[in-house]
């Protein structure tokens, strides 16, 4: 039985809380009280025993659909083909509506990059493999360049210029062997405008000196203007679109993957594991 616990909540969008995330495993389940039990307990207990079932039941287990396997498979073919490249290295772009996995999508592949990196070279205390950020509202250079700063732990003063604070940006992250960069809400910019252009000049900047691979995401890009438009053109000609969609039970297909999901579900809750591929075996964020 759980009690509440005292330890700070890190965003995801900073060091420590990507590590948290990263470091999750797969909740056991509360032992069920047999109802004689559960009568002895007093109002405290009962409220510590409900308190543990909420907490499992909200950290659900991720549903590896058809879209979210595409964009980990997609995204981990690319990390190899960019392997070792400055020129020539190509991102990944996914698109979608609200609800449809997006942001679960991407950090289920920055989550799958990291382990397999640090597997393959365990030990290595100063990297910091991936960096995840969140586009705020009306970005500007200098904000995005801010926000990479906060994840990395850097400080940023108000008198910096936005160069300054990218160069530093760009330069640790090289230092720390930043191997993949996860941005989500890509669609807060608006390249219709001087200050979208300038933001996304800020980030075509971080793509052109870090050598890793970038991965976008946000609502509807092909209705906002995202691919359009010099920048927009130049995008959809660095990066691989990955469009997501409702997960529905209308045609043929769409039974054979949801009978294939709970198939696999029942052979990882009997220890048995399916032949279904990289399906991610974490919890839904």
């Amino acid at each position: 039985m759980s009690t509440l616990s005292s330890d700070v909540r890190h965003p995801l969008a900073t060091k420590q809380g990507w590590a948290s995330f990263v470091a999750q495993i797969n909740p056991e389940p509360p032992r069920l009280l047999p109802d004689a039990d559960w009568q002895q307990l007093t109002s405290f207990e009962r409220d510590l025993y409900n308190e543990a079932r909420q907490d499992y039941h909200s950290a659900l287990l991720l549903v590896a659909t058809p879209d979210i396997k595409k964009v980990i498979h997609t995204g981990t073919k690319l990390v190899i083909n960019n392997r070792g490249k400055q020129l020539g290295r190509r991102g990944l772009i996914v698109s979608g509506a609200s609800g449809t996995g997006k942001s679960t999508s991407i950090t289920q592949l920055g989550k799958k990059f990291q382990i397999e990196l640090e597997r393959r070279s365990p030990g290595v205390t100063d990297r910091i493999p991936v960096v995840y950020i969140v586009v705020p509202p009306d970005a500007t250079p200098k904000m995005l360049a801010t926000e990479m700063a906060i994840f990395l732990g850097l400080p940023v003063a108000t008198r910096d210029s936005p160069q300054s604070v990218a160069h530093n940006v760009a330069t640790v992250m090289r230092r720390v062997g930043t191997g993949m960069v996860l941005v989500d809400e890509i669609h807060r910019l608006d390249l219709t405008t001087r200050q979208g252009k300038n933001a996304s000049d800020q980030l075509k900047y971080f793509f052109d000196t870090i050598s890793a691979t970038f991965v976008y995401a946000g609502l509807d890009l092909h209705e906002n203007g995202m691919f359009s438009g010099v920048r927009g053109r130049q995008i959809a000609g660095r990066f691989i679109p990955v469009d997501t969609s409702p997960f529905t039970y209308r045609t043929a297909q769409d039974k054979t993957d949801w009978a294939k999901l709970v198939a696999a579900r029942d052979c990882k809750k009997n220890g048995v594991t399916p032949d279904q591929g990289d399906a991610p075996d974490d919890h839904d964020d």
